[in-house]
């Protein structure tokens, strides 16, 4: 019989540890930016995912990437049923920190913290060690609700790529762009299934096609003129799960999901102008990299540039900006 230990070490073999240790400083580093200008770039695909896979309808619900919990607390005030459970959990500490922040502060729970039998408990720090995963969600909700009739918001600090909750935990997996961000985006879904209960809805998204996202693609042009990009070209974008979208659908399958459906939908356009759009696409991590490496004189060019880009694709006189798109992926644990 197969040891604790070496049943945690099977599990990280396809994990690249020193990665996931960056990624983690990188998306604490951006925490309080993305929950101030992006959050709202991925609201409308957060809702189609919820009505994609009907939450208000589950019981046991796991919100993975929830980011600085916004989107965490529009499930529970307006979607999560009595004696439902939701969990919100994201990799980095400083997200969770925010998530957490939001829930002590009533001016953004009201209508869920106030409610008489509205339980959370969220945590900034991970359950287990990473390659664990004997969290029982039962257990702990019997540490808080007191009633069968109680709703509960758990957060944690977790990883998408292994996460701490025994097998058959969930019935509904929120998965808001962040499948395409991940190392391995294998891991991300066979972590999926292995938490799913059999019947359980899933939904993901992740960035669409390139040729429709002028937003970052006034970003890449710039970086591209400025000569300021990554010096060896990166194996993989984060455009490379809807490039590849049948492959990923075959290897869906070979796990055991089914009813698999993929699209690709238009995103609202968020930017009221120019300075939104800067402080939302040109903060975010891969833009920070770049940007380092140009003196004062030459962010100030790029700027400029940015600006005369945006007027020209997105501003004032653009009917349809083509802003962003994002891919949906639904399907079935069977």
């Amino acid at each position: 019989m197969e040891s604790t230990q070496d049943m945690i070490s099977s599990s990280l073999q396809n994990i690249n540890l020193t990665k996931q240790e960056q990624q983690t400083k990188i998306w604490d580093d951006f925490s309080t930016v993305y929950d101030q200008q992006v959050t709202r770039m991925a609201t409308q695909p957060f809702i189609t995912l919820c009505s994609q896979t009907d939450t208000f309808q589950c019981k046991r619900i796991l919100e993975v990437a929830c980011g600085g919990g916004y989107h965490s607390l529009i499930v529970a005030k307006t979607m999560l049923q009595k004696g439902g459970v939701l969990v919100s959990c994201d990799f980095s500490s400083k997200m969770m920190k925010l998530t957490k922040q939001k829930y002590d502060d009533l001016n953004w729970s009201s209508g869920y913290t106030d409610v008489i039998g509205n339980r959370y408990d969220i945590t900034t720090e991970a359950l287990l060690p990473l390659g664990e995963h004997s969290f029982d969600l039962e257990e702990e909700i019997k540490k808080h609700n007191q009633n069968e009739s109680d709703r509960f918001v758990f957060g944690c600090q977790a990883n998408n790529e292994s996460l701490p909750f025994k097998d058959d935990t969930f019935d509904c997996y929120l998965a808001n762009l962040s499948l395409m961000l991940v190392d391995n985006y294998k891991n991300q879904l066979s972590e999926a299934f292995r938490v799913c209960k059999k019947g359980a809805r899933l939904a993901f998204t992740v960035w669409g096609s390139q040729n429709n996202s002028n937003n970052f693609g006034i970003l890449n042009m710039l970086i591209e003129k400025f000569k300021i990009g990554p010096d060896e070209k990166p194996a993989k974008t984060y455009y490379h799960i809807c490039q590849n979208k049948d492959t990923v659908r075959q290897e869906m399958i070979d796990m055991g999901f089914s009813n698999i459906k993929m699209w690709f939908q238009p995103m609202n356009f968020p930017f009221k102008n120019f300075e939104e759009y800067w402080a939302t696409v040109f903060t975010q991590p891969p833009a920070q990299v770049a940007m380092a490496k140009l003196d004062d004189e030459g962010r100030k060019q790029i700027k400029l540039e940015a600006e005369e880009l945006y007027n020209k694709l997105l501003g004032e006189g653009v009917i349809d900006p083509n802003c962003f798109e994002v891919m949906i992926i639904v399907a079935e644990k069977r």
